[in-house]
């Protein structure tokens, strides 16, 4: 009761903070709320009269000037959605939306990532994102409600980003560097034609990193062909990524931090863990205008991996596999001043040929797994929106996912252990928007969604075999959430509140012959509640202000683990509160500067919450100076992370045997770096 006293206080005051530099001020934002149409909703609509919580950013203010080395920065102000992991590149950052995500072994699970409409994350519910540039994101959506009605599979949110669109020809030359050996460099190239735009760019980072065996690298070329005509537009991605070095430090136990945070656990250096990418990603997206009120969109795209991952042990802890991935979508629209329609069709296809070899001490040993695993989905999917009146809106949407998941055993030593699960769902939800007063609104949504284990967590048996893990179902989860979103002269707020129920939760545990291996079981369920809020807004003509708050009350309702009974547990990984506040000031030229605070409360390190980290606040700053010259311009920028040195984890490692759960993060460090624009 306490906490949720806490949480309504920080909600009270922030609102109240925006009511009343409303009226003290006038000066209008850059772009008004009224004319911003979020577009991840499929249906698209404008921000105030959609019936969910979604959350815009521009990220090219907001985020201008940081280090780009993941997308936590740039998630930063966004609340419900937490992120860990940003520093070890051998295991990709972590992000989970309302708990949704915070349980992975590796990368995103449970959220549905789009870069600029093309799905980043595979049919089992995969996202890996060392591939993204992130100083090429012009903006990002965010929606932290049920989106299983119009995504499907692994749909707990979804985060949409989009790439910058050029508006001159240009050549843009970026160079940065900072602590722990960070180097990164960035080119690139925009021309522009009648109805052609040519975009080129490469990025590369170097990171030595801030523990020992924590070095990577990573090289990014992508390219965008765009046509645009008065009915209809075209636009070609291509890009590929090498990422020949990502080691990896591992967990360690609490008394090896105390002992020396930098250190590297000694087993992950025996085996020399760590992984290398090879990743081409494409795709061709097509928009025709039929008429007035109706269009069609064509998409498709293709997506080869090559991936080795060496993990710290000796049986089957060389894994290798090629990923092809290839998806169709086609939907169709309908508009009209009373009621919208879309109404689609999509099949992705998603192929690992997966192999074990054992790790002899970072060496290649014997083959001990050999499988094709394939991952099938058709999905139908149909979203309708009807206007009642000026103030009254609904959004009903239905979404039926066919799915088949099938193991080819090719080492058959052991026995054929070939076998296939075929799963269908219907997921729907339904929404409601109300307009109080012009510019207040009430809304509330009902959703479904459910996530299937991933083909890596199926083929983790815990008896080591080949095959999938019969055992392992997918969660389901019901939604609801009730919230306001308003504009007070320049001040945007939105408030959610929201409560998940969420049955065969996938939970990971290490076992201790497998020591960094990760397995799954379900658990039997848990509830979810929680508040979210977003204040963002103008101080002046020249100074932004944003805040963010989430408190996240996660616990499980039937847990039984080998006979303990963990009934009103909490979720580990989750904090209880944490959010972020921030001032931005810039102008087109001149002096610059950010100041960005965030806050992150206590967490459980194991589902026992036996094993606790202490809240702790970052203070990050950064500033320069923007200089013109005719039509050069000329940016610089140094920065300071962690300015008060404080110590905390980078990581949780979840339920990992021996107390192996911490991850150090660096304390302060520093950046600084120059962009030339010609």
């Amino acid at each position: 009761m306490k906490d949720i006293q806490i949480a309504v206080i920080i909600c009270f005051y922030l609102v109240s903070v925006a009511h009343l530099q409303a009226q003290i001020t006038d000066t209008l934002l850059e772009r008004s709320l009224e004319e911003i149409t979020v577009t991840s909703s499929r249906l698209p609509s404008g921000i105030l009269e959609s019936s969910r919580t979604v959350y815009y950013q521009q990220l090219n203010r907001v985020n201008q000037h940081n280090q780009g080395i993941a997308l936590d920065e740039a998630l930063r102000y966004v609340p419900g959605v937490f992120s860990l992991d940003a520093l070890n590149f051998a295991q990709d950052i972590r992000i989970a939306i309302r708990g949704f995500g915070s349980r992975a072994a590796f990368g995103v699970r449970g959220i549905k990532v789009l870069v600029d409409g093309i799905p980043a994350t595979t049919p089992d519910g995969q996202t890996q994102l060392d591939q993204l540039d992130i100083q090429s994101i012009g903006d990002l959506e965010v929606m932290t409600g049920a989106v299983g009605g119009l995504y499907g599979n692994a749909s707990g949110g979804a985060i949409s980003l989009n790439s910058l669109m050029p508006e001159k020809n240009e050549v843009r030359i970026k160079a940065m560097g900072g602590s722990f050996g960070f180097l990164r460099t960035n080119l690139s190239l925009a021309q522009l034609f009648k109805q052609w735009t040519v975009e080129l760019g490469a990025d590369r980072i170097a990171y030595g990193g801030y523990r020992d065996y924590s070095a990577a690298r990573n090289l990014n070329l992508n390219s965008r062909v765009t046509y645009q005509s008065d009915r209809s537009k075209l636009q070609l991605t291509a890009q590929f990524t090498d990422s020949p070095l990502a080691e990896d430090a591992g967990g360690i136990t609490l008394e090896d931090v105390m002992e020396d945070r930098k250190q590297a656990r000694k087993q992950n250096l025996d085996f020399a863990a760590g992984e290398t990418i090879r990743q081409f990603t494409s795709g061709i997206k097509l928009e025709h205008q039929l008429s007035q009120n109706q269009s069609l969109e064509a998409k498709t795209y293709y997506i080869f991996r090559d991936f080795e991952n060496l993990l710290p042990f000796n049986a089957g802890g060389n894994v290798q596999f090629r990923r092809n991935y290839t998806g169709l979508n086609l939907q169709y629209k309908l508009e009209n001043q009373k009621y919208r329609l879309l109404a689609g069709a999509e099949t992705e296809k998603q192929v690992d040929q997966r192999k074990r070899f054992d790790n002899e001490n970072g060496e290649t040993g014997a083959l001990v797994f050999d499988q094709d695993e394939h991952f099938g989905m058709i999905g139908l999917f149909l979203l309708q929106n009807l206007k009642v009146n000026e103030v009254l809106n609904f959004d009903l949407n239905t979404r039926l996912d066919l799915l088949r998941v099938k193991a080819e055993d090719h080492f058959l030593s052991d026995g054929d252990q070939s076998g296939k699960i075929n799963w269908q769902h219907v997921s729907p939800s339904l929404g409601i928007n109300y307009q109080i007063i012009p510019g207040n609104y009430l809304f509330a949504m009902a959703g479904h969604s459910f996530e299937t284990p991933a083909l890596s967590e199926l083929s983790n048996s815990p008896d080591g075999g080949g095959g999938f893990n019969d055992a392992l179902e997918p969660q389901l989860a019901n939604q609801f959430e009730i919230g306001y979103k308003s504009v007070f002269g320049k001040w945007f707020v939105q408030i959610t509140g929201f409560h998940i129920d969420l049955k065969n939760e996938l939970l990971p545990f290490e076992l201790e012959d497998f020591p960094g291996r990760t397995f799954y079981r379900n658990a039997g369920k848990s509830k979810r509640n929680g508040i979210e809020l977003a204040v963002n807004g103008r101080l002046t003509s020249v100074l932004r202000a944003l805040a963010s708050y989430t408190f996240s009350d996660f616990q499980f309702a039937e847990y039984d683990l080998n006979g303990t009974d963990l009934s009103g547990k909490f979720v580990s990984g989750i904090p209880k509160h944490f959010g972020s506040a921030g001032l931005i000031y810039e102008k087109s030229q001149g002096a610059f500067w950010a100041v960005d605070y965030s806050y992150t409360g206590k967490m459980y390190a194991n589902d026992q919450n036996s094993e606790t980290t202490d809240a702790y606040g970052l203070l990050h700053v950064r500033g320069g100076w923007n200089f013109l010259f005719n039509q050069t311009e000329l940016k610089v920028h140094v920065g300071i992370r962690n300015l008060a040195d404080v110590k905390y984890f980078d990581n949780l490692r979840i339920n990992a045997f021996g107390g192996r759960y911490y991850e150090p993060a660096p304390g302060r460090s520093f950046f600084a770096g120059a962009t030339l624009v010609l």
